[in-house]
């Protein structure tokens, strides 16, 4: 079962049990998969081993007395009864040392050391070390490891160690695992998306580690890669920095001849401020460029990086960002872009210099952050000549309209709510600007003032009746982009305050109808009025005018209305018992309003001549954005009737129900109104709306008169019954339908990024190689009729829009992709993109070309695939200013 010589124990497959000096057991137990052992038990059991079963051949060879082993001997205890204090060990092991091994285990106790063979493990508290082979020499706590070679010569079992989170693997591992100091040769690790390699690395007692001849690289074949960073040496500070010698780059094995004198990266965990890579680059108009910029880790919730980009021509853009994120509370980002583009020297006459800026802003708020609060934003102004000056992609320039909103919410319990919002819109196309400037609005929780608080029975008629409260604060400006900062900036607002208060009471009649009475009271605060006043002309001939003079303060007004309702709702369900249709439902929703608002004309408005002849208008005086009071008794009938159709078809898919519901007519509506004032009815319109397929969108929408035309082409009060006997006279009518697909080989993939920047000016390219092949379509209709009385007949004007766009895997290596954008109603193509993309296993190649129109341009990249090293390319293109 074992074999002792020379003092060297083989143990191939026992298991020795033994007490040591306190009676305590120890344990060796070798199995053919799994050996566990604990060193600092190994000299004892050669000395328990030793008395328990002396060799005399054995001792005498090794020099050895049997009498002074014996360790147990009373004869040869000291007299002094008191135990002299340890020795202390200059190599102290202060945990557990564990081994496991496959084939062998081998103890030398002559020279103090153990061999470990095939599948090697030895684990000291938070080292482990793996190998093939593994030696340890107990004398100077070192453990060296090597790899297993075949007949053939090839190494199996890489030494691999882990220290930590860090993991390597080594052809020679040498490692004091007390000083934890070690020599390591032909070190790989692999570094974020990266890989580190040292020809021979060796780790000092500072914690700091030396390398020699070693490289960086992101492609996975470490033993010989693509492409590879080199240094002859280099010295790495632990959560401090790297500092390399002379750096190099080396492609298929070629270095390149660019040698920087030394490198020095940033070696701290979390985040680390830094320079961003400058990159070069040349177009036409504004010359050569330089791009750069600097990274500010601040903190784990807090970062911010400045771009900036100068060209030669004077011309230069600024691009700061903010991110910012608390986990379960917030996250947001602020883009900042500000530019001037030029274009030749002062004097030139086609000299040419604009201003731009754009700031986005966007904000969410976890819903788990507050249950009372809510905060949000969504943020996005710009110069009018922003998106055609400084696109990055295709959307950017086609879009005309900039919207923004910026909104605060608070929920006072069982009180009411709160909300402050600002709302931003903008066409960069009629430079139209538009601003809500902050906007109160609060409203109370329904009271009912003559509820019992403790209910016992049905309810009473006025337990029903509830008040609501509400207020609105608004200040508006519109205006153009230009005129925005203009000195009158201030007499351009318009604000005001509106309240609310609406009594309300809903009963039900014959238990189908419902009918309700709202009554509203209304008051309007101002802070702005005007004042008209007709100024004859001064000379004869002269015309004379209308002057308008502003005056600030406080005006209020007031006004009220009262009306009623009735409403029901009517199903119809028709049921199949065979074929695949199971269901129709119909529902109808009548409803019937009566509206009345008395004049209040003579109370708030004022009159004033407004032409030679002497005529008279009537005009607010009120400016603001409440509005101005109802002029004019007006009483109305109001006539809706909505429909909706649904039928349920039998699906596989639903294995609880075996059906499934399709939304036939999402709402279809049709609305008049008659004026008890004027004894006239409002156009009949007609609305509808579906979805066909969960893919197909379809809107109509249509107005018919009922009173027929004079000669001139004027509304008259004679029914068009009267005149042809139709009951209706067309108006006008339009049809949209528009349609939308994304056809994807790989459910939820990631489109290419080739696909989404057409413009090439700088892209920053991802391709999902794993997805086959992609495709997006989109198909916009619209048919307008519109009545024109002088050609006689209906005027019809038809828009159509094509586009789309796909990527396909010509092979595993190849994708390409294409988009384009069609008017059908011109024949003509708005837009096209080709691109072609080449999978070069750690690099990657892609080539981008939009043909023709406003934005035509082409790029070559080829780029690293990793996102560390995203800005290691070659790009050769020509951006839409080079045309």
């Amino acid at each position: 079962m074992y074999t002792l010589s020379r003092g060297v124990i083989f143990l191939p497959r026992v298991k020795i049990s033994a007490l040591n000096k306190s009676g305590n057991a120890l344990h060796i137990k070798l199995q053919t998969k799994r050996l566990l052992i604990s060193l600092l038990s190994v000299a004892m059991v050669c000395s328990l081993y030793a008395q328990t079963k002396p060799d005399s051949a054995f001792h005498q060879k090794a020099g050895l007395d049997t009498l002074k082993l014996n360790l147990f001997d009373s004869l040869k205890r000291p007299s002094d009864t008191l135990p002299l204090p340890p020795k202390k060990s200059k190599n102290k092991i202060e945990a557990t040392v564990t081994c496991l091994a496959k084939d062998s285990l081998v103890f030398d106790f002559r020279l103090s050391k153990a061999s470990l063979y095939r599948t090697a493990d030895v684990t000291y508290k938070e080292n482990n070390l793996k190998a093939g082979y593994i030696e340890m020499n107990f004398k100077n706590s070192v453990i060296e490891a090597l790899p297993l070679t075949d007949s053939a010569m090839v190494e199996k079992e890489v030494p691999e160690m882990t220290q930590g989170s860090t993991v390597l693997h080594a052809k020679k591992i040498q490692f004091n695992f007390i000083t934890e100091k070690g020599v390591i040769e032909g070190i790989t690790t692999k570094e974020g998306e990266g890989f580190l390699y040292g020809s021979k690395v060796k780790k000092l007692k500072d914690g700091t580690t030396n390398v020699r001849n070693g490289w960086y690289t992101t492609c996975d074949h470490v033993e010989h890669p693509h492409f590879a960073i080199k240094y002859s040496k280099a010295k790495i500070i632990p959560d401090d920095k790297v500092v390399t010698g002379p750096v190099y780059m080396v492609i298929e094995d070629v270095p390149l001849p660019i040698v920087l004198p030394f490198g020095m990266f940033p070696n701290k965990r979390g985040r680390s401020s830094g320079l961003l890579p400058i990159a070069p680059g040349e177009e036409n108009e504004r010359g050569f460029s330089l791009k750069g910029g600097y990274y500010f880790g601040i903190n784990d919730y807090f970062d911010a990086k400045v771009y900036g980009e100068v060209f030669s021509s004077g011309s230069w853009v600024l691009n700061p960002q903010v991110n910012y994120r608390k986990r379960y509370k917030y996250s947001g980002q602020i883009d900042l872009n500000y530019s001037i583009r030029k274009k030749n020297t002062k004097y030139d006459p086609d000299y040419f210099k604009k201003t731009d800026f754009k700031v986005t802003w966007s904000h969410i708020q976890d819903p788990k952050a507050h249950p009372n609060q809510s905060f949000s934003a969504s943020v996005n102004v710009a110069t009018g000549t922003q998106h055609q000056n400084n696109p990055t992609s295709y959307y950017d320039y086609a879009n005309n309209i900039l919207n923004s909103s910026i909104s605060y919410g608070y929920r006072f319990n069982n009180v009411g709510n709160l909300r402050v919002s600002a709302t931003h819109n903008q066409n960069v196309q009629t430079h139209e600007f538009n601003i809500n400037f902050p906007q109160l609005d609060f409203s109370l929780d329904p009271l009912y003032p003559f509820r019992r608080k403790s209910q016992v029975g049905s309810q009473k008629w006025y337990e029903k009746i509830n008040v609501n409260y509400s207020l609105t604060s608004r200040t508006e400006l519109h205006t153009v982009d230009s005129l925005l900062f203009s000195e009158d900036f201030f007499d351009k607002l318009n604000s005001g305050v509106q309240q609310d208060i609406k009594i309300n009471s809903s009963y039900k009649l014959l238990k189908y109808i419902t009918f309700s009475i709202p009554i509203r009271y209304t008051e309007r605060w101002y802070f702005k009025t005007i004042e008209q006043q007709w100024v004859p002309g001064v000379t004869i001939g002269t015309q004379g005018r209308v002057v308008v003079d502003t005056a600030y303060g406080f005006w209020a007004a007031r006004d009220y209305s009262v009306s009623s309702n009735l409403s029901t709702t009517i199903y119809g369900i028709k049921q199949f018992q065979k074929g695949a249709i199971r269901a129709v439902r119909h529902v109808i929703t009548p409803s019937v309003g009566l509206s009345y608002i008395p004049d209040f004309r003579s109370q708030y408005y004022k009159s004033v001549q407004n032409s030679e002849e002497g005529s008279i208008i009537y005009y607010a005086p009120f400016l603001g954005t409440p509005g101005s009071p109802p002029q004019g008794n007006s009483g109305m009938v109001t006539f809706s009737l909505g429909n909706n159709l649904e039928m349920k078809v039998k699906s596989k898919k639903d294995t609880v129900t075996g059906v499934k519901k399709i939304v036939l007519i999402d709402n279809l509506s049709v609305n008049t109104s008659y004026d008890l004032i004027q004894k006239r009815l409002s156009p009949l319109s007609m609305n509808a709306r579906t979805r066909l397929l969960n893919k197909i969108n379809i809107t109509y929408n249509a107005s018919w008169s009922f009173y027929a035309l004079d000669s001139l082409g004027l509304e008259t009060k004679t029914f068009q019954y009267n005149i042809d006997k139709k009951l209706l006279r067309f108006q006008n009518s339009t049809w949209q339908l528009s349609f939308d697909y994304n056809l994807n080989s790989k459910s939820g993939s990631r489109p290419s990024q080739s696909t989404q920047s057409p413009l090439g000016l700088a892209p920053v390219y991802y391709t999902d190689w794993s997805n086959p092949w992609d495709f997006y379509f989109a198909y916009t209709f619209s048919y307008n009729t519109r009545a024109n009385f002088l050609l006689g007949h209906n005027q019809s004007d038809v828009i159509q829009t094509l586009s789309g766009n796909g990527n396909i895997n010509v092979t595993p290596k190849w994708k390409f992709g294409m988009g384009a954008g069609y008017d059908l109603k011109a024949m003509s193509l708005t837009y096209a993109n080709v691109s072609i993309s080449r999978d070069l296993h750690c690099w990657e190649m892609h080539f981008n070309w939009t043909p023709f129109g406003y934005t035509k341009s082409w790029s070559f990249v080829i780029n690293v695939k990793a996102s560390v090293l995203q800005d290691l390319k070659v790009q050769k293109k020509k951006s839409m200013w080079d045309r």
